[in-house]
């Protein structure tokens, strides 16, 4: 949703960026603790994978045959090699959703071939090409499936401000601020500033967070003060001159360096290397809102809205038994703003009492959120049965009556009030470009987040930059959510923190689309 990050680094040694960096004087015992932990989740999916493949595709064997049992210390260790010879356990590469897959399809790929030939050569002859393609398969999706545990534990350890790297904020201009307030918001991502270098009179006029604690000259000299060995630089905060000069003395110094392209919300996958003579530039390709994307988008709304609501009708006919048990209607409808900005009237499981919008005007002074929307953890008005509801979504079930309609999409912005639209900006009426969802980027990554400046972020980025790819992986995210959020799992393990911000642990959704 910021900015994309161009990632430099002066030497080949990784050891500061392998996985995901802690900070501190304690960050290599960390950085091995966490690296071996990456280590012991992909072996345990190997081996669950090929367990499983020997079982369905080798069932004439015994199970200790040397093509079974036998050849799984092969399996294991080449296809671990094969992983980290990919760099799979580098934070560059790793801490990026779809960097991370792309890499692991081709690492499982090279993996399946060269235990294919090895088998031969050991005496496990019953290995065949359909058994290595069988067990490539599976390696993938057990590995994905246990990196991804591993990755909801690394950023709920991270927003209790555990396993983050101290970085210093290069610049104090407008995009720096921004960037800052984008890492204050999602600590998941693993960043903490610890000081701010530009010019103090700029830096004192934003505001920043972090102390300003000298100029860019002196760069090097601070950031080896502060103990810190990565910086992030705002390039429109610094002269073309200034920049250039700035990146070198850091790399010839040994500090990694992220430099920020000063494009604010723009999808890193839409930006290709198209050097103009021997010097790097990008070429940004253009938002496309319409085309077989659009007919593919709203296939799924019918197809999988279709399947959704006949899976569910029983769901909601028990919850709405036991919302009737409480009194009142069991449908609650209200007017949104929809697709181009045209009122509808959506449909919801009712979970508050009858005369909740009456009592709204009592509770807006303890609105937990900043801006227009409304928040309040204990809010009185929520019925029994509606604040489990509520937590869940699973009061949003009835908008599937929506999304056959095509008033909404299951994949989009949320739909918005009246009230709201009118406080928006002309940057977040943006939102009104593609339908509103059942689900969307804030609702899985910030939904208790009481920043209105990431609600505005995940909502224009969403819209600037939203593919068929994105919205799948934001429903598949939907699951795992309502999932963790029925078995009353917070989103952090600091309760202190969750009271200021209860995040879900989706920094991946964004990631992936960042950097493809």
């Amino acid at each position: 949703m910021s900015a994309p990050l161009l990632s430099t680094s002066a030497t080949h040694n990784e050891s500061e960026t392998d996985v995901f960096s802690p900070a501190g004087h304690d960050a290599p015992r960390g950085n091995r603790w966490l690296r071996r932990l990456l280590v012991l989740s992909d072996s345990v999916g190997i081996t669950f994978a090929w367990l499983l493949t020997s079982l369905t595709m080798l069932s004439n064997e015994p199970w200790w045959s040397r093509s079974k049992l036998g050849f799984l210390p092969v399996v294991l260790a080449v296809t671990l090699a094969t992983i980290a010879g990919a760099k799979l356990y580098k934070a560059r590469v790793c801490s990026v959703r779809a960097v991370e897959t792309a890499t692991l399809i081709r690492a499982g790929a090279v993996a399946s071939t060269a235990c294919w030939l090895i088998a031969g050569r050991v005496g496990a002859d019953s290995v065949r090409v359909s058994t290595a393609l069988v067990s490539g398969a599976l390696t993938f999706a057990f590995v994905m499936a246990f990196r991804t545990l591993y990755r909801a534990a690394l950023e709920s350890a991270r927003s209790g401000g555990r396993f983050t790297r101290p970085v210093l904020l290069v610049g104090t201009g407008d995009e720096a601020y921004e960037l800052e307030q984008m890492i204050a918001d999602e600590p998941e991502l693993g960043y903490r500033v610890v000081g701010v270098v530009g010019r103090a009179t700029e830096a004192a006029e934003r505001k920043f967070a972090a102390p300003c604690i000298g100029p860019i000259a002196n760069v090097v000299d601070l950031a080896r003060s502060c103990g810190v060995n990565g910086v992030i630089i705002g390039s429109s905060s610094l002269g073309f001159r200034e920049l250039n000069q700035t990146v070198r003395v850091l790399l010839d110094a040994g500090i990694h360096v992220q430099v920020s392209g000063g494009l604010l919300g723009i999808n890193a996958s839409r930006l290709r290397s198209n050097p103009i003579g021997r010097e790097a530039a990008f070429y940004l390709e253009q938002v496309q809102l319409t085309g077989w994307q659009s007919k593919v988008k709203r296939a799924l709304d019918l197809g999988l809205g279709t399947v959704a609501l006949i899976l569910t009708v029983p769901v909601m006919g028990v919850f709405a038994l036991m919302i009737r048990r409480d009194g009142g209607k069991a449908i609650f409808r209200q007017q949104r703003v929809g697709h181009n900005g045209k009122p509808f009237q959506v449909y919801k499981l009712r979970t508050m009492v009858m005369n909740a919008e009456a009592l709204l005007a009592e509770l807006e002074a303890r609105n937990e959120r900043k801006g227009p929307l409304f928040k309040m953890k204990d809010d009185p008005r929520f019925t029994r049965i509606g604040r489990f509801l509520d937590k869940t979504s699973l009061n949003e079930l009835p908008q599937l009556i929506n999304v056959l309609r095509g008033e909404m999409s299951l994949v989009g912005p949320r739909p918005a009030l009246q009230r709201e639209v009118e406080q928006f900006n002309d940057r977040l009426l943006l939102r009104h470009r593609v339908r509103p969802g059942m689900t969307g980027l804030w609702q899985v990554e910030s939904r208790d987040n009481p920043s209105f400046a990431d609600y505005e972020r995940c909502d224009v980025f969403y819209v600037e930059n939203w593919s068929v790819r994105l919205d799948l992986m934001i429903l598949a995210q939907t699951v795992v959510e309502v999932a963790r959020r029925a078995a009353g799992k917070s989103a952090s393990n600091n309760p202190e923190r969750d009271e200021q911000r209860l995040r879900p642990t989706l920094a991946s959704v964004v990631s992936d689309e960042r950097v493809s």
